[in-house]
């Protein structure tokens, strides 16, 4: 049997190398300490037994067994990383720093690099400081991977034919590693108690073989719970991506345990607004609608189960929403003021389509009359204020008074959702916006504020407007844009033009219409099938929008309690501002408009 003998215990074996670790270490021998050993006539027998299998194994080794080369850098966790050159002008770090507010979350990014990434595992200690412990179930661990490519949301944006916000880089956060990769960027994010005291806490992150020192700055101030934040988040989920992405049955307990898990990254981020289709094959990629009919004596009899249910996990996990949207009116196939349309559409009756009228034309209040009373039942049952149920969504074209009367007089409770430029519409008076005859409840522009300066305070409001505007940022996020640009963008959506600028368009008390998880999947056709987005999968009208390009990592799984809204998270909310001045800065803007 082949072993070393005892006076050689000390030095390494071919194992000790390891064909899957970092080259944190090589084979160090002391030749003079061997050679003297060698005069031991012990030693020399040992030698001539041993040495042809020393070097059969040395041979296996060397061509068998390559000792894999890999190099880990510490970079700031907002680097865009596409290809290896990005990390050549990259800020390096001795340390891996987290820095962020108690109740909060903070991040940070190890990247390794080099051959047969896929088999890289990484592991963290708990961290310890003043206050004690961030125990290991407040640390996760996750790989970035590439998303696929697609191209711009819009072609005539501000960056014009620049090819870098086509190209996609690293930024899909999976729970194990690619197995087949160029760089293994590892996040490393902290889910911060709010009872801790603030200070370092310091422990280590293990890649493969490699300690790298971490280092947690705990700041003094605390996160509110994201019920309590101001800015207004507008984040629309879609239920139907989950299902055909992970392969699970439409509804099935399977998928709800999907949508539950969604329903939490929601709450998270604080979310205030929530769409519900009525339409099948509508804007948001809904192939079917969440609400069907049985006929009874003629009547409509809608069935609202799965509206019921996904209502109250939102309720459970989320909180009342800002707004509760019935995505009943769009300009895309309803008659409007400036244009003739359609006038019908179709519904699921006893499990087959058929033909009613819109809402608002001859015959259609048996049809939505019930679905109003319904929704109506539902949210008063969760404890909300029915002033959240909106009609939407109207845009530049606006719905006709023979609709507008239709909901004054079966949901007069109810109030509109527009997405508009806006141009020539009436400011809000005494905290009320009245447009073409519609009461509306949740504006949203199509722009993003742009601060002229800086007022003296530093201070650029936006949260306290008296009547709301929301933006959308549409020509700012194209795909792939830079992860600080996300990092910002809240804060960038809030502002009062009155304030901040003397030239610009529309203040903002928060944005909207931001897709958490329109990931690519196969969509049937009669003939045929293709891979993309559920976004325009069934209309194509700009009116109906989503910025896409925010979608692609918060779908993969979590680990159960740990809703990392990061980085929103550690944006703070304050109190909602009353509606009673009607005299705002915003209105003030508009009529000099």
């Amino acid at each position: 049997m082949f072993c070393l003998p005892p006076v050689w215990a000390n030095i390494p074996t071919l194992g000790d190398i390891g064909t899957n670790k970092l080259l944190s270490s090589s084979l160090r021998i002391d030749f003079a300490t061997v050679m003297y050993r060698l005069g031991d006539q012990q030693n020399r027998d040992w030698l001539a037994w041993n040495l042809p299998m020393w070097v059969a194994l040395l041979t296996w080794g060397l061509f068998a067994c390559p000792v894999w080369a890999q190099e880990v850098k510490l970079v700031d966790p907002l680097t865009v990383i596409r290809t290896a050159e990005d990390l050549t002008n990259a800020r390096r770090r001795d340390v891996l720093r987290l820095v962020g507010p108690r109740n909060g979350f903070a991040s940070g990014q190890a990247v390794v690099s080099g051959e047969q990434l896929g088999s890289i595992r990484a592991r963290v200690s708990s961290l310890r400081g003043p206050g004690g412990v961030v125990a290991s179930a407040n640390l996760r661990i996750r790989y970035a991977g590439k998303a696929p490519a697609r191209g711009l949301q819009f072609r005539s944006v501000s960056t014009g034919s620049d090819p870098s916000v086509t190209k996609p880089y690293y930024d899909v956060l999976y729970n194990e590693p690619a197995t087949d990769t160029d760089l293994l960027p590892v996040w490393l994010t902290a889910k911060i108690p709010a009872e801790i005291a603030p200070g370092q806490y310091v422990g280590t992150l293990s890649i493969g073989s490699r300690d790298l020192p971490v280092e947690l700055t705990v700041c003094k101030w605390i996160c509110p719970a994201p019920r309590k934040w101001v800015t207004h988040v507008g984040v629309l989920s879609s239920p139907e991506t989950l299902a055909k992405h992970y392969k699970v049955e439409l509804w099935s307990q399977e998928h709800w345990a999907l949508i539950e898990e969604q329903l939490q990254f929601l709450g998270g981020l604080g979310n205030d607004d929530l769409w519900l289709s009525v339409f099948s094959r509508n804007q948001w990629g809904h192939e079917t609608s969440w609400i069907t009919y049985k006929e009874k004596d003629g009547q409509y009899q809608p069935d609202l189960g799965i509206v019921s249910k996904y209502l109250e996990l939102y309720a459970k996990h989320v909180g009342q929403p800002h707004a509760l949207i019935l995505e009943i009116w769009n300009s895309t196939r309803y008659a409007s003021k400036k244009r003739i349309k359609q006038t019908q559409m179709d519904i699921l009756v006893d499990g087959q389509y058929r033909n009613v009228p819109l809402a608002g034309f001859e015959g259609s209040e048996k049809v939505f009359k019930p679905v109003l009373q319904g929704l109506r039942r539902l949210v008063v049952k969760l404890g909300w204020s029915e002033d959240i149920i909106m009609i939407g969504c109207a845009d530049d074209m606006r719905p006709t008074e023979q609709v507008i009367d239709f909901f004054r007089k079966h949901s007069p409770y109810t109030r509109w959702a527009i997405w508009t430029h806006g141009r020539g519409d009436s400011p809000p008076w005494q905290g009320r916006l009245i447009l073409d005859g519609m009461e509306i409840g949740h504006f949203e522009h199509v722009f993003c504020p742009w601060i002229g300066y800086l007022p003296k305070d530093g201070i650029t409001g936006g949260w306290n407007l008296k009547f709301p505007e929301y933006g959308t940022s549409r020509n700012y996020l194209v795909d792939y844009v830079r992860l600080a640009q996300y990092r910002s963008f809240a804060e960038g959506n809030v502002v009062d033009l009155g304030k901040a600028s003397k030239n610009m368009t529309r203040s903002s008390a928060g944005f909207t219409r931001l897709a958490l998880d329109y990931w690519p999947v196969e969509i049937k056709g009669p003939k045929s099938s293709t891979v993309r987005s559920l976004l325009f999968a069934y209309e194509t009208s700009p009116w109906t929008t989503l910025y896409r390009n925010s979608t692609r990592s918060i779908i993969a799984a979590k680990k159960p309690g740990f809703s990392d809204s990061h980085p929103n998270s550690s944006r703070t909310r304050l109190p909602r501002a009353s509606n009673s001045n009607s005299n705002s800065p915003l209105e003030r803007q508009v009529r000099s408009s």
